[in-house]
């Protein structure tokens, strides 16, 4: 449900507090349109300074078809690319409310390949839960997962960086 998938990202965050760069992928959509609870925590989250990437969904190519909590004005939603361009299930904003403010490509994964979660594994240690073994991802998922190990390292380089100048990240 929305409420403990709430509750789980407060508890990450609260985990994470203090512990340098933090970026979350969060792969899940609500079949709404309008903004909810979770997409005004995740953009709380962003202002607090945890990185968020959502994937905007695979209810395309329907302009306007971005739901929750592809909605956040803060989180980096990510749609699903190949060398053509949008796949053709990857959701879509409208020109008046893009919403997808990234792609990443996916056509290199054959189809049924699973990839590995490690932002799973990672949420798991830290809530003691554990993932089925049968998890994968597809779709704007695999670009949301992807694009948020981008957006780690790339923290990660700028916090080490900073660090051997003696500075912090805000």
């Amino acid at each position: 449900s929305e409420i403990r998938v709430m509750d789980a990202l407060e508890r990450v965050a609260a985990a994470a507090d203090g512990r340098g760069p933090v970026v979350i992928a969060l792969t899940l959509a609500a079949p709404v349109t309008r903004r909810t609870p979770l997409s005004m925590l995740i953009d709380r989250l962003v202002a607090s300074g945890i990185g968020v990437v959502v994937g905007a969904g695979n209810a395309g190519p329907k302009a306007g078809s971005v739901s929750a909590p592809g909605d956040s004005k803060l989180a980096v939603v990510v749609a699903a690319a190949s060398r053509d361009g949008l796949q053709f299930y990857s959701s879509r904003g409208t020109p008046e409310a893009p919403r997808v403010s990234w792609t990443d490509l996916v056509d290199d994964l054959k189809p049924g390949e699973l990839i590995v979660q490690a932002a799973v594994a990672a949420a798991d240690a830290v809530l003691g839960t554990a993932a089925p073994a049968s998890s994968k991802i597809l779709g704007t998922a695999a670009a949301a997962e992807r694009t948020a190990a981008k957006l780690a390292e790339l923290a990660r380089i700028l916090s080490e960086g900073m660090k051997e100048s003696g500075r912090e990240l805000p």
